[in-house]
This record gives structure tokens, sequence and C-alpha cells, in this order.
């Protein structure tokens, strides 16, 4: 699971425009759309760790957001009804990182009504 999530994101994650953050402290927000089947038997806690350590650098590997896995102090995990479209496979991961601003709330964008 870590290697594939790692070859989705090999593009993005090379982007040289992400230097600046690779070094900082980060808030960093999953959000993971699945089947229901699945909602209910995958670990939040066990997802944010496969998605975490495809994301940290990993010795002559380029494909990386973040150096190491202690840099993240805030994370937001969230699992969701993936929507039904008869044919094709609607599963997915979604992944925002910001540098740690603890003056900055981590809320859903599409959840700001329903948090408090």
């Amino acid at each position: 699971m870590i290697e594939q999530i790692r070859n989705e994101l090999a593009h993005w994650m090379k982007n040289n425009n992400l230097a600046p953050i690779r070094n900082k402290e980060l808030d960093l927000a999953i959000v993971i759309s699945r089947e229901s089947k699945y909602i209910g038997i995958q670990d939040v806690d066990n997802i944010a760790k496969w998605v975490i350590d495809a994301l940290k650098k990993v010795k002559g590997d380029s494909r990386f957001l973040f150096h190491d896995d202690k840099q993240v102090l805030r994370l937001l995990v969230y699992k969701q009804v993936a929507s039904k479209l008869p044919g094709y496979n609607t599963d997915s991961i979604s992944i925002s990182c910001r540098i740690h601003n603890p003056n900055k709330q981590m809320i859903l964008e599409s959840q700001k009504d329903k948090v408090m």
C-alpha cells in the first residue's frame, strides 16, 4: 500500500516547489473515500500510518514531502463513503498539507458547518 501511494504521488512529490516546506513542521490532512463495505473495517490510524510512511523520505528516493514523520505536528484524518458511479472505482485519498500554524484550525471545508 505504501509503495502504491508513493507511485501515485511520485510526480507531485518530486515537485521542486515543495522544497521550502520539506524541512518545516507541518499540518497534514488526509481524506479517504472508500466503498461503504470498507469504511467500517479499515482503521483510521492504519490508513494515516500508510500515508505518512509514503510521504516521508526514503534513502535514495526523490519522492517525498517531508524528511521525517516527526515533522507532522497536527494530523486530520477523515473517512467517508465514496460516491458510487456504476462501472468505476471511485475510491480515493486526498492529501493536503501546510506549514504548521498553531493559530489556524484544521477544519475540512465541506464539514465546516458540522464541526464546532
